[in-house]
């Protein structure tokens, strides 16, 4: 909750797509906006591959409870585990690849080529039906209960494991739940107006969160005992051990099914969206920024991202891939908090339309607790984050900095309008023929994916602060 009022009053301030790459470019500089921009990537591609693993896992259940047929290892299961205790990988006896995974990022890849238009409506009508299982589950459910499964409500600490310190570290590992809101403000150029439909979006959809998150966690370990829920499918695990309950499992199927299809096809839209931003900012290739004259999205861009998602998916095991997504999560909203303590004093009188009550008391407390929660995540994981992170830094050394657009001398003469015509000159790709006539019929409006926006054309048009009403306002022009 207090991560998403932090992402709420940033959304309200800002008109343009990029996330918590959009919010530390203005607030820490281009450098950290780059390695905020990096560590998304473990955020949306990476969390992308690891429900689509956790979906796979959903699929191979379907089967088993619906038509009594197995799906043999080889094919739905990675070929690698991690062992916690050992700190090493282990071989998986019998898996090669996990083929449902690599499907379903494929297909939807597909779908968001061909435009945001469809994606929403698949998304809407998913959500519903996601939803509506939600609620049969918990009440189809609640007859099953065993309170005895409540006792100790707290279960003791055994090996690192469980005790007040397993409550938190599982919190750590919730994050990667949590991905929603911000997925939602990597897209605010796609919303009708942004800066009151964003932060409405992002509170409305944490509770309605909250709530089913909290409902169904109550039922489940009420169904099972808690140790015996470690696994992929852990709602179908819990109602495999009770009679009857067969409809039920295959109805949770297909709506879990559902809803983590929704899930993949949002992280990998906002991956795209990111990229289009930072390749705005001159950060990435040009390659990340064209646009599709037919579809009006970065196809090339999309293509891409869905090919390493599913080799991810395809050869690593979920609770790795889990847990650098909630990690990169922790550490991306760690950063908002502290940008909107940096907004409240160096940018005071900026236009919110919405302003995290208790002055700065919330996002200092929400910074603290992300601080805690990285500390608990394990040293593992913070070694594999500092590794990516490294690696980050040595790309924007080699090409981003000197290809940033804060090296370009003529947007200092008129920022705005020379961002504007890069942004839509690139919209059109020479190695492309169809895609060539967009900078010209089609520049003007853009349905899916309006005119990206360019952060260095600001700052370096007023090298000692930001004027977020310039910024905002910028962006409502492209929309308008």
């Amino acid at each position: 909750m207090l991560s998403a009022l932090s992402y709420a009053e940033f959304a309200s301030m800002f008109s343009v797509s990029g996330s918590t790459y959009t919010y530390t470019f203005t607030t820490l500089g281009e450098l950290a906006a780059w390695m905020v921009s990096w560590d998304l990537i473990l955020e949306f591609l990476i969390g992308s591959a690891a429900v689509a693993v956790g979906w796979s896992s959903y699929i191979t259940r379907l089967f088993a409870d619906a038509f009594n047929v197995s799906l043999p290892i080889s094919v739905t299961t990675s070929p690698v585990r991690w062992n916690n205790r050992a700190n090493r990988f282990e071989i998986v006896s019998g898996a090669i690849i996990n083929i449902p995974a690599i499907l379903v990022i494929i297909l939807l890849t597909s779908v968001l080529v061909l435009g945001t238009k469809q994606s929403a409506r698949l998304n809407t009508v998913v959500t519903i039906a996601k939803i509506l299982v939600i609620i049969i589950f918990i009440f189809a459910s609640i007859k099953y209960i065993d309170r005895a499964n409540y006792v100790p409500f707290v279960p003791p600490q055994t090996g690192g494991e469980y005790g007040v310190l397993g409550i938190f570290k599982g919190a750590q590992q919730m994050f990667f739940a949590y991905l929603g809101f911000d997925a939602i403000s990597t897209a605010a150029q796609e919303a009708k107006h942004p800066q009151r439909d964003i932060p409405i979006a992002i509170i409305v959809s944490l509770l309605v969160s909250i709530t089913c998150y909290s409902s169904v966690s109550v039922i489940l370990t009420g169904l099972a005992p808690y140790d015996s829920l470690n696994t992929p499918s852990p709602i179908s695990t819990a109602l495999t051990g009770h009679p009857n309950t067969r409809w039920i499992r295959i109805i949770v199927d297909l709506g879990i099914i559902a809803g983590l299809t929704t899930v993949v096809m949002i992280l990998l839209m906002a991956q795209s969206r990111m990229f289009l931003s930072v390749a705005g900012d001159g950060l990435l290739p040009h390659f990340f920024r064209r646009v599709n004259r037919r579809f009006q999205t970065p196809i090339h861009s999309q293509i891409a991202i869905g090919a390493v998602s599913a080799v991810c998916a395809g050869f690593l095991p979920i609770d790795i891939l889990g847990d650098l997504t909630s990690l990169a999560t922790i550490l991306a909203f760690l950063i908002v908090h502290v940008g909107v303590i940096i907004m409240r004093f160096s940018q005071p009188n900026a236009q919110r339309s919405f302003r995290i009550p208790g002055h700065i008391s919330v996002p200092i407390l929400g910074a603290a607790v992300s601080v805690l929660l990285i500390v608990l995540s394990g040293v593992q994981s913070i070694i594999r984050m500092l590794v990516w992170l490294g690696i980050g830094l040595l790309v924007y050394v080699v090409y981003g900095r000197w290809h940033s657009h804060l090296n370009d001398d003529g947007l200092s003469t008129d920022a705005s309008e020379g961002a504007s015509k890069s942004n839509v000159d690139d919209f059109g790709s020479a190695d492309h023929p169809q895609d060539k006539e967009m900078s010209g019929r089609h520049s003007e409006k853009i349905p899916s994916i309006p005119h990206s926006y360019s952060h260095t054309a600001i700052i370096t048009s007023r090298p000692k602060s930001i004027d977020i009403s310039q910024l905002s306002a910028s962006g409502q022009t492209k929309q308008e």
